[in-house]
């Protein structure tokens, strides 16, 4: 069993891949398309991994924004990444969101315009809720987790806050 994301042919073309090794390999060629391109697939792996991690003894959780992010994202490393991504997310209790940008994984590669946060698909774009919600997370993420403080930089009352906004993140804990 071989596997390569190279084109073998055009290598051969350009002498850098021997004619005689490929013929060998080729006896059954299995294309896989890249994760970006199968995101259907992207839930049914995650919950396989599910499955592996709590085998380990171990909890993977996900909110609306950690699927939101998960769906949006680019996937150039595949699904070496996304598994990777995860059980890094079971390691730091961290969002994906936190968790990308640790990697330096939101470098715009979503967007055409430059902006990691705007995906480059109609069907991939959140909903306002989701948008706010994310924000908001954010926002208390960056208040080092106080509801009062992410409270006055939204500008929205603290009970706003926790119960429109955080609700699933504050019940997790």
């Amino acid at each position: 069993v071989a596997a390569t994301n190279s084109n073998l042919p055009a290598m051969i073309q350009a002498g850098s891949f021997r004619e005689d090794l490929y013929h060998r390999l080729s006896t059954l060629c299995i294309e896989v398309p890249p994760l970006r391109e199968r995101m259907e697939d992207l839930e049914v792996i995650v919950e396989q991994q599910q499955e592996i991690l709590a085998g380990q003894g171990h909890t993977l959780q996900l909110s609306k924004t950690d699927w939101n992010t998960l769906k949006t994202f680019d996937w150039p490393g595949n699904v070496r990444q996304l598994i990777k991504l995860l059980q890094r997310k079971v390691v730091f209790e961290e969002s994906i969101a936190t968790l990308m940008t640790e990697e330096g994984l939101d470098s715009g590669q979503n967007a055409p315009t430059g902006d990691a946060h705007f995906p480059n698909n109609i069907k991939q774009c959140p909903t306002m809720d989701e948008l706010k919600t994310a924000y908001a997370i954010h926002v208390w993420q960056l208040s080092d987790k106080n509801v009062a403080a992410a409270a006055r930089t939204l500008d929205v009352q603290t009970n706003t806050l926790r119960y429109n906004y955080l609700k699933e993140v504050l019940d997790g804990k």
